[in-house]
């Protein structure tokens, strides 16, 4: 009420015992919008010593700024525009303020002169910028240091790739130094590819500049746009030592991108052999299969460093895996099935896993196996099947066991006769029952 009326002093020793400024009506109107309407220029003066919110809008959208421009006090759009009032905001019917001013009024060329004044900064400051990232970009430590020390943002940016992304991607350590000194963000993201400094870093190599990413907690996490972390893009472009401090600063050596692949099957593929070791000593997944199934071995070129690291090392796996099976080894089974190992793979004399564990009698291997989606009806070149071979041996459990996983109670022995007569010419008598009850019919 003292605002609307004029009553200066009043005001003044409300404000003197902590009145609110901020405090609207329900249209939204401060005290600074009551005052600027009917041009109380002391009052409006007392309002914004007190902290009164310059850019506050009503519900209709409006500053204080668009109404002295409404009601042409120049004095009050001067006084606000002083106070840092934005001359670019809209209210709810698209108006700025110097939209609602009149032409050719003082008001009208402070405005224009506050938008001028506001583009002429924004063009310098961007100007400064592109300095910036030219100066990073070519590793000019002196210029770069003379813009930090200027006050140039490390961050601005019309285009997504920062005076960081530059430095890192260059290998330009003390410059990327200077600028996370200057509180650069550590993982900025390009539009394009989505790569941040530290793949920048990692994609060519450059070590001290990972050190100093990883240093200030750049994400190991992060990914681009097909998927690939730090550690990927460093084992594709062969990157050894980068790969290792990846690895120490605890990244995810079995991470898969958007194609299956892990960091093993890319460095793989480069024909990368250094970082395949360096992989394989952090426990990489050696059988891992990608979208395209396939492993690390597969994608190594033939007769190359890389192929002569992990053929040993995947025959060996199997060759412990078959052992493990035959000799009823559970829990080296399984693990060898989690490491990857294909729960198919054939023996040299070409009999599958299942038909191997139910050749030695081994119950609990055929269980871990079936658990494993092992292909029940799957033949050994000679034409056995794990059913055929569980009735001649009158292993009624194991029988029950691929029935009920899927075998085909109709299929025959090798030699072309029926499990029925198999069994029954064998004594099998509850087995016969089992093949009976699971596919009845007559035997002939």
């Amino acid at each position: 009420m003292a605002v609307k009326r004029g009553y200066t002093d009043v005001v003044t020793m409300l404000l003197e015992a902590k009145a609110s400024v901020q405090e609207a009506n329900c249209d939204g109107w401060t005290p600074l919008h009551v005052a600027t309407c009917h041009g109380y220029t002391l009052i409006v003066r007392r309002l914004l010593d007190a902290g009164a919110d310059v850019d506050a809008t009503t519900t209709a959208g409006d500053t204080a700024l668009h109404v002295a421009a409404r009601y042409g006090h120049d004095s009050i759009i001067e006084m606000l525009l002083a106070c840092g009032a934005s001359t670019y905001m809209y209210n709810h019917t698209g108006k700025t303020a110097l939209a609602l001013v009149k032409a050719n009024t003082q008001g009208a060329l402070l405005l224009e002169a506050d938008m001028v004044a506001l583009a002429t900064e924004d063009a310098h400051n961007q100007q400064r910028h592109d300095q910036l990232v030219c100066a990073a970009r070519n590793g000019d430590v002196r210029e770069t240091a003379k813009l930090l020390d200027a006050g140039v943002c490390p961050d601005d940016a019309t285009s997504s790739t920062t005076a960081l992304h530059w430095a890192a991607a260059k290998g330009h350590a003390p410059i990327v130094e200077m600028l996370l000194e200057a509180g650069a963000d550590t993982d900025p993201v390009q539009a394009t590819d989505l790569w941040t400094p530290l793949m920048l870093a990692a994609a060519h190599g450059h070590l001290a500049v990972v050190e100093s990413l990883l240093r200030r907690y750049a994400s190991i996490f992060l990914t681009d746009a097909e998927g690939n972390t730090a550690l990927l893009i460093a084992a594709t472009h062969g990157a050894t030592a980068c790969v290792e401090r990846l690895l120490q600063a605890q990244a995810d050596v079995s991470a898969t991108n958007d194609a299956g692949d892990t960091a093993l099957h890319v460095a793989s593929r480069g024909g990368h052999s250094d970082v395949v070791r360096v992989l394989l000593a952090a426990h990489a997944p050696l059988h891992a299969i990608n979208h395209a199934k396939e492993t690390a071995l597969v994608l190594a070129p033939s007769h190359s460093d890389v192929e002569a690291i992990l053929a040993p090392l995947v025959q060996s796996h199997v060759g412990h895996l078959i052992e493990a099976v035959e000799t009823g080894d559970a829990a080296s089974v399984q693990a060898y099935l989690q490491a990857g190992l294909p729960v198919d793979l054939r023996n040299k004399a070409g009999r599958t896993l299942l038909l191997l564990a139910i050749e030695k009698g081994q119950t609990a291997i055929v269980d871990v196996l079936v658990a494993a989606k092992a292909p029940v009806n799957q033949r050994a070149t000679d034409g056995t099947s794990p059913l055929s071979l569980a009735a001649g041996l009158g292993e009624y459990r194991v029988a029950e066991t691929l029935l009920q996983a899927g075998a085909d109670p109709n299929t025959t022995h090798r030699e072309g006769r029926a499990l029925l007569l198999v069994a029954a010419s064998d004594g099998h008598e509850a087995l016969v029952q089992l093949l009976m009850s699971t596919a009845p019919r007559p035997c002939g």
